[in-house]
């Protein structure tokens, strides 16, 4: 078997010659459906929240701008101190609406590009 330069890494693509990651359009097409379906139900649990906004942050390293694309969602689940309260059904606000409008319209497509993968800093390495 030829050696291969393609790999996953936690369920990302990256290519080991680019420094490249990318999102698998099987997973990135899942996530674009879940985002349609929660937005029309109008009401969900601050769980159901952290779940998208946990997959969105899995996105991160093959995805420009998740974090700053998603703050409307990731305030939906702010607050939350105990296991009851991440039952507790929360409402939608327009931001987080608009949010889940854009991933359930664009996730798919922009997961076709890559993303170089950004080094870390020689500061951020240093042991103090």
């Amino acid at each position: 078997m030829p050696p291969t330069t393609l790999a996953f890494f936690l369920g990302l693509g990256f290519d080991t010659v680019t420094m490249e990651f990318w999102v698998p359009l099987d997973k990135a097409q899942i996530f674009a459906t879940s985002c349609k379906e929660l937005r029309t139900r109008g009401k969900v649990t601050r769980r159901e929240i952290a779940a998208v906004v946990g997959k969105l942050m899995w996105c991160n390293p093959a995805i420009f701008n998740d974090k700053l694309l998603s703050k409307g969602l990731q305030h939906m689940t702010r607050g939350v101190d105990g296991e009851t309260r991440w039952d507790e059904i929360a409402k939608f606000s327009k931001m987080a609406l608009r949010e889940l409008l854009f991933w359930a319209h664009n996730i798919v497509e922009m997961a076709t590009r890559r993303k170089p993968m950004i080094l870390p800093r020689f500061e951020d390495l240093e042991i103090e």
